[in-house]
């Protein structure tokens, strides 16, 4: 009875450190931040209002999405803005 209750602390232990390590590399990892949907949305942004500016300085006025997209100054379909 003994050796059992040994054996299962023993189990018992190295799953609790598993778990503290598996948590700890996730964090430092970065997978907890949005570095990258950050850095998506920026770079989706500035895609549309380089478009924005060409199609006002064609028509002299602000075109929504549809219509950029129609005149073919974006050439992807928006998924963040």
């Amino acid at each position: 009875m003994i050796e059992k209750i040994s054996f299962v602390r023993l189990v018992g232990i190295v799953v609790v450190l598993m778990v503290i390590v598996g948590i700890a590399l996730f964090v430092l990892l970065g997978a907890t931040t949005n570095k990258g949907t950050t850095g998506a949305i920026g770079k989706e942004y500035a895609k549309i209002v380089a478009a924005e500016k060409l199609s006002c300085g064609e028509h002299g006025h602000y075109a929504p999405l549809a219509a950029l997209e129609k005149e073919g100054l974006l050439t992807f379909k928006p998924i963040y803005n």
